[in-house]
């Protein structure tokens, strides 16, 4: 009877080997197929795109000249010229406001969106101190006919205290008034104005300055 019931143990035994074998197959078949299946469905989709960071929106640069109406460019070329000076008191002087009998007027027309001159020549004819621009010192307006007698067809200008609604000079001396005669638009010019000056031998220290008038619109 032992025998038998041994006998019988070692069956089970046996039987119960094969299964857990059989068991550790069947799992290593499973691992494979799906493995396989993964493989294969990997191929239909194709390969996997790079994940992509969302792009940042693009800056426009461009400025906005870059992309004006007719009238917003024309209003521009009219910011960007300067205004012509008017040198010769023989020919009448185009603008729109009235200029002291002193100053060195320009053509200002009624649309004028700047108040200053194409930069030209000068040749200074006479100085005279006058710290922090002392409006009761300059020269006096029978000095400057007297010079504009001599040259008849350059203006001759003399400055003032810098106030509103007064022409100014860029390129001068703020302790100083002056009295110039307009000497071209060219250095060339100048230098013939120069000599002309020289000539009178009444302006010994008569020197050329480039500069432009402006108007005090403060």
């Amino acid at each position: 009877m032992n025998s038998v019931l041994a006998a019988s143990g070692r069956k089970h035994k046996s039987l119960c080997c094969l299964l857990v074998a059989g068991s550790a197959a069947v799992m290593l078949l499973c691992l494979s197929m799906n493995a396989m299946a993964q493989v294969v469905d990997g191929r239909q989709r194709g390969p996997s795109k790079p994940t992509m960071k969302p792009s940042l929106p693009v800056m426009n640069n461009s400025r906005p000249s870059d992309a004006m109406t007719p009238s917003a460019a024309s209003s521009a070329q009219r910011r960007a010229a300067h205004l012509k000076v008017c040198g010769n008191p023989q020919v009448k002087c185009r603008t729109v406001i009235e200029f002291k009998p002193y100053d060195l007027p320009f053509q200002m027309p009624s649309n004028a969106v700047i108040y200053d001159t194409e930069l030209f020549y000068a040749i200074i004819l006479q100085s005279v101190k006058a710290p922090n621009d002392e409006c009761e010192i300059f020269i006096s307006e029978r000095d400057r006919e007297a010079a504009q007698a001599l040259f008849p067809d350059h203006k001759v200008f003399s400055s003032r205290c810098f106030e509103s609604g007064e022409v100014g000079y860029s390129n001068t001396s703020n302790n100083a008034h002056f009295m110039a005669v307009y000497g071209g638009m060219t250095l060339a010019e100048a230098n013939r104005m120069l000599t002309s000056v020289r000539a009178t031998g009444k302006f010994p220290g008569a020197n050329i300055r480039r500069m432009r008038a402006m108007i005090n619109g403060t």
